[in-house]
């Protein structure tokens, strides 16, 4: 328990070790409890106490998870559950779409488990957002069953080709991820077409077999305001519409262009203020700290390691010189070489004992003839010991001690830790020049590894967009291909600007998001195209389905974790955007709008 003292206080340092990881947050309750134990303690002991440690934050994360977990998944499901029972006035529906939802899910877990042999947490993150695609299939199914002439195969048949299509341009998109250098794209890619294909098949297969009987004729409420959402759309004069349109992609083309994307992984953190702040008190308590980049020294063997370290050492110290470094720690500038301990030796022996200085003292004081021969004898013998680099490492501080890494047959490696950089270029600089010396910046090359991830995403999505349209081009052809493409592409400008005027950050996770806003929109847009001019049911089918996602998972944009709010705020921006213009590929809405006759 080192003890210093501060300017008005003596400070105590108490350092507690887990026995398990610290980013074991299967138990946040019990650090929490340990947590409160210790504040009792410093309460009852008078003291004053500060606290950090990566378990805390951890704790933190993981308790704040859990939390909005159970409180976004509790009200989606009820909330959910309510408006489908609402709607159908009955259980069968709502158990007919946990089947195909699940049905999904579940093989797109066997599958990717059989591929890859484990599945990432986040394709489990993002694999369960495509709820909101699954459940589309089964509830424009569903909702066919309020058609006056609905039989089981019938409503298949009608649904048949939109289903269809949106499958397989949704599966066409996650597929553009298999060609990426990335792992865990490749494995999005995977678990997303197969949750797609297998909830497709449920619904073709098995929904006409399970739903037989035909609900009593009654019209829903939200059939009317499915049928007004249709038929008055756009909702003002064409005129007003055309400016209102303007106007908007001004505004989201200024918003555009003054977002800038984020890739600092400091800046997704969510801690909390309290916590930040007591890990500043405790850092500025505490000597001698580092910052968390370093210098990684390799070598053939030990001697090379500390002979390159030696020579990095030099160039060190000319940076602390220039003021680009306040200070760093090299083992190699406390441990005396072969030849500093000889020499060492042999300046003792010259000075004190071949001068005779030694052997006055001792007498001097009053030792004996016999005791100083026997202490002579001694000393000669010391001559060839050498103090080995193990035998100095086992006598250093254990903080010290854990910057030597060890070997292994590729050779040694050392760390050499710094404080205060002022110039991380110069550091990247040195590396390049000294023998053996790597720059690390864990959390600059996270930063970067993030960037890279970016820039990917960035170019898939322009890819999978253009990928849909060529497929719609073929498949519609042209002129209602570009009624189709112009929804995904106005909702994913409208959520990106979106970003900027929230003053949220632009990062991996927003074009994660936009991913789905561009399968989620394209299958509105589909729907409505291929449905019949003024079909009710298709506008109740896309009402729900928005309404689903945006339950499942608009909450997100809740969350107080900045990453899963990046995310669900994104999705959220997207598809109201895309609920909102959706109906503009209907070849009957086109026909109002433009005053030409109804036609594919």
């Amino acid at each position: 328990t080192p003890v210093f003292k501060g300017a008005d206080r003596t400070w105590a340092l108490h350092s507690v070790r887990l026995l398990t990881s610290s980013f074991d947050v299967a138990d946040p309750a019990r650090v929490a409890r340990l947590l409160d134990e210790i504040r009792a303690w410093a309460t009852q002991n008078q003291a004053t106490l500060h606290m950090t440690g990566l378990p805390m934050f951890a704790a933190h994360g993981a308790a704040s998870a859990y939390s909005e977990i159970r409180l976004f998944g509790t009200l989606s499901i009820v909330l959910i559950t309510l408006m489908l029972f609402s709607v159908f006035r009955s259980l069968r529906p709502l158990a007919l779409t946990i089947l195909s939802v699940g049905s999904g899910v579940a093989a797109a877990f066997a599958i990717t488990v059989v591929v890859f042999g484990q599945v990432h947490v986040l394709t489990l993150v993002f694999g369960s957002s495509l709820i909101g695609i699954c459940v589309d299939y089964a509830l424009h199914y569903l909702c066919r069953r309020f058609d006056d002439d609905w039989t089981p195969h019938g409503a298949l048949r009608s649904v048949l080709p939109g289903i269809a299509l949106g499958l397989v341009s949704s599966v066409a998109a996650f597929a553009s991820l298999l060609v990426t250098p990335f792992p865990g794209l490749r494995q999005i890619a995977v678990f997303s077409g197969a949750g797609l294909t297998f909830a497709w098949l449920t619904v073709v297969l098995l929904l006409p077999v399970l739903a037989q009987r035909k609900p009593a004729g009654r019209t829903p409420a939200m059939m009317h305001l499915a049928r007004a959402y249709q038929d008055r759309w756009p909702f003002v004069p064409r005129s007003v519409a055309v400016l209102l349109a303007l106007v908007a992609a001004g505004i989201a083309a200024w918003g555009i262009g003054s977002l800038t994307p984020s890739d600092d992984i400091r800046l997704l953190q969510s801690a909390p203020v309290e916590l930040l702040e007591e890990d500043r008190l405790v850092r500025g308590l505490l000597p001698g700290q580092f910052d968390s980049q370093f210098m990684l020294v390799k070598g053939a063997d030990d001697a090379e390691v500390r002979l390159h370290e030696a020579r990095l050492s030099e160039h060190l110290h000319g940076l602390v010189a220039q003021s680009a470094l306040r200070s760093f720690r090299a083992l190699s500038d406390h441990y005396p070489t072969v030849a500093a301990q000889r020499a060492n030796y042999d300046l003792i022996q010259q000075t004190l004992y071949a001068s005779g200085r030694i052997n006055a003292m001792y007498a001097k004081i009053g030792i004996s003839e016999p005791d100083i021969a026997a202490h002579m004898r001694l000393v000669e013998t010391q001559a060839q010991l050498i103090l080995s680099f193990d035998q100095w490492l086992a006598g250093i501080p254990v903080d010290w001690r854990t910057q030597w890494l060890g070997c292994n047959p590729q050779g040694c490696a050392s760390v050499v830790r710094l404080s205060g950089i002022a110039n991380p270029g110069s550091l990247q600089m040195l590396a390049t020049r000294v023998e053996g010396v790597t720059y690390v910046d864990q959390v600059g090359d996270l930063s970067a590894l993030l960037g890279r991830y970016r820039e990917v995403a960035s170019l898939l999505l322009a890819g999978v967009y253009a990928l849909i349209s060529a497929l719609l081009v073929w498949r519609l052809g042209l002129k209602a291909a570009l009624g189709v493409v112009c929804v995904p592409f106005a909702a994913c400008v409208v959520a990106v600007a979106s970003v900027y005027f929230t003053g949220n950050l632009f990062s991996l996770f927003n074009l994660f998001a936009l991913l789905l806003v561009v399968g989620i929109s394209i299958d509105y847009a589909i729907f409505f195209y291929l449905a019949q001019a003024e079909n009710a049911t298709t506008a109740l089918a896309v009402c729900l389905s928005v309404l689903t996602t945006l339950l499942a998972f608009g909450m997100l944009s809740l969350s107080s974790t900045e990453v899963v709010h990046a995310f669900g705020q994104t999705l959220t921006a997207g598809l109201i955007t895309a609920f909102l213009l959706a109906p503009f590929a209907s070849p009957a809405v086109q026909s109002r709008l433009f005053k030409q006759p109804v036609g594919r």
